[in-house]
């Protein structure tokens, strides 16, 4: 059923994107002028979303927040390990590797699980994107430009690590937002789905698919972010015995597992561009592993699913 629902979602998010794409091909809208989407998906919107989420009384329970941080965190580190150990044998640059580690879970996951799940699930996946803020900022900018020096105060100036810590305080004091604020967030929040996915549309739109398809690189990175790596963060996750850990343990785990088998993160096509880093390539990788995952990511929930079932969760 779980597949199913994925598939219905990403449908209706491929809709959206379509929309984009015949907007940008008709001449509309460009893909440079859908950079002012993303400074409101990033700057309002998310913010929203996240907030609205651990502030709204139908939030889930703090035993289940603490274990979807706990497997975000998990996961972070078995991808940076494995994209480690795996630069030599298969000789994967520095491009490579931020984009195997790194995610779309933010502008793609969030919309598709609140479709899903519903609401009440958003806190949970937003813990993945709070974890990956910090190992994207850090770790994820200084692979992709080279720098070593690291800078915790872009971390936690950054306005979504805000956003949760702000989240947070409210589920743990039981503090309610004014009426008025609290349903203008949540209406803001309700646009995250079309915006995100229209602007992607464009960004596709203006892309010349012919070219980025033939980059064949491209396609093997997508291979491990999509479908190797998840598989061996599923194995994990089933076989540790944390669903068990919690009530809903699960489903909590599953909301985690859609983020860690999500597309490559359009945050490192964006660090690309700025440092003059391969940005051709790290693009192919995003558009052809976000075509993909319309497929992935229903056929990774639904092996997921499996091996809860047989490991009698």
């Amino acid at each position: 059923m779980l597949p199913l629902l994925l598939m219905n979602g990403i449908l209706m998010l491929l809709c959206m994107i379509l929309c984009g794409a015949a907007v940008e091909k008709a001449g509309l809208v460009t893909a440079e002028s859908s950079r002012s989407l993303s400074v409101v998906l990033i700057y309002i919107i998310t913010p929203c979303v996240i907030i609205e989420a651990y502030e709204s009384p139908s939030g889930g329970s703090g035993a289940g927040l603490f274990l979807s941080f706990g497997a975000a965190i998990f996961c972070h580190v078995l991808y940076i390990a494995a994209a480690r150990l795996l630069k030599k044998p298969l000789g994967l640059s520095d491009i490579e590797q931020a984009n195997i580690v790194y995610s779309n879970s933010g502008n793609l996951i969030i919309p598709l699980v609140a479709a899903v799940f519903g609401e009440k699930e958003i806190m949970y996946c937003s813990a993945f994107v709070a974890v990956q803020t910090f190992f994207v900022w850090t770790h994820g900018r200084s692979l992709v430009s080279g720098e070593k020096k690291l800078s915790l105060r872009r971390v936690f100036l950054n306005i979504n690590v805000i956003a949760v810590f702000v989240g947070i305080f409210l589920f743990i004091t039981g503090i309610r937002l004014p009426d008025i604020v609290s349903s203008a967030m949540k209406s803001m929040g309700l646009a995250m789905g079309p915006v995100a996915m229209i602007q992607m549309g464009i960004i596709l739109g203006g892309m010349k698919l012919r070219d980025i398809f033939l980059v064949r690189r491209a396609w093997f990175t997508a291979f491990m972010r999509l479908i190797a790596l998840p598989l061996v963060a599923a194995l994990c996750y089933v076989f540790s015995g944390a669903a068990s850990l919690v009530p809903d343990g699960r489903e909590i785990l599953t909301v985690s597992y859609l983020s860690a088998a999500a597309p490559c993160a359009v945050l490192i096509t964006q660090f690309a561009l700025v440092f003059h880093r391969d940005y051709e390539r790290s693009s192919a990788v995003n558009i052809i592993s976000t075509l993909l995952c319309m497929a992935t990511i229903p056929l990774m929930a639904w092996l997921l699913g499996l091996m809860f079932d047989l490991a009698g969760y």
